[in-house]
């Protein structure tokens, strides 16, 4: 049986004592005062184990409880030294102790663009349901129809009883595109980190929380690149000549990004510490 919960590979004791000691960061320090976070614990642990591993610099994650980043307004602060922007939200969604709640019509997060073609892993610790059928929800992405801009996407999909689509486009329009699935019954409203990964020059990968789930081709062709976009982020939407579209309803505790090479501990570690926040 899965535990979809925030199961951890090292205890939460051993994560705070080895990692979570010995002072704030300077990023989170940075972070705490801007911000005006008051919960940082686990967010300094992971910050000093990134930094640890030599990845401080191509890491960032937008902590989404009220306690650990401003908990009202529109910006949320981002973490990390591979960015120092900040997400906008739009549309009011509501700030909350477990996360932020987006009502999946009008409500969504965005970046301005910070990514180029480096292998890429995101993290988006949520609570969503999958789309009505035959609707395609964003969860997270940098993905333009409209403006052929597509890099790369993490969506539901509600046809065929409904599935978790990774996409990936090498030159942003719709024929050099890869689009693959996997069931929804690991993700679709349970507390998890969904975890996707697209290799520059290479395959693709999900996981729900350390687990790794099956991909299966449903459109296009394999792809081994994705575009380098100018298009914006998005935060549970998608975008069409830089209009939302293909809003995602439900909670988002944080969204973390992670460029280059990572090795599967790094990866199933930071996972750990992101479930542990």
């Amino acid at each position: 049986m899965r535990d979809h919960g925030a199961s951890l590979g090292l205890s939460l004791d051993l994560t705070l004592k080895q990692y979570g000691g010995r002072g704030l960061d300077p990023l989170v320090s940075a972070f705490k005062a801007e911000s005006g976070a008051t919960d940082t614990s686990g967010l300094n642990a992971l910050i000093k184990y990134v930094r640890g591993e030599g990845l401080i610099n191509n890491f960032v994650i937008y902590p989404m409880k009220s306690a650990q980043n401003a908990g009202s307004g529109s910006t949320v602060y981002g973490l990390g030294g591979l960015t120092a922007l900040d997400a906008t939200l739009v549309n009011s969604p509501t700030w909350g102790a477990t996360g932020i709640t987006f009502n999946g019509t009008t409500q969504y997060g965005m970046l301005t663009d910070f990514l180029a073609t480096e292998t890429l892993t995101v993290f988006q610790r949520m609570a969503s349901s999958y789309a009505a059928a035959d609707n395609l929800d964003t969860l997270l992405s940098q993905w333009d129809t409209g403006a052929n801009d597509r890099s790369w996407s993490m969506e539901w999909n509600g046809a065929g009883g409904g599935s978790l689509l990774l996409n990936r486009s090498l030159d942003g329009g719709a024929v050099n595109f890869e689009s693959y699935s996997t069931p929804k019954a690991n993700f679709d409203n349970l507390d998890v980190c969904a975890v996707a990964q697209w290799i520059d020059g290479g395959t693709r990968a999900c996981w729900s929380n350390k687990v790794s789930e099956s991909l299966s081709l449903e459109a296009g062709s394999a792809q081994t690149a994705r575009k380098n976009s100018a298009a914006k982020i998005g935060i549970m939407c998608g975008f069409t000549s830089g209009t939302a579209q293909r809003y995602a309803p439900g909670l988002v505790k944080s969204s973390a990004f992670l460029t280059g090479t990572v090795t599967t501990t790094q990866r199933e570690t930071i996972t750990d510490f992101i479930n542990a926040l």
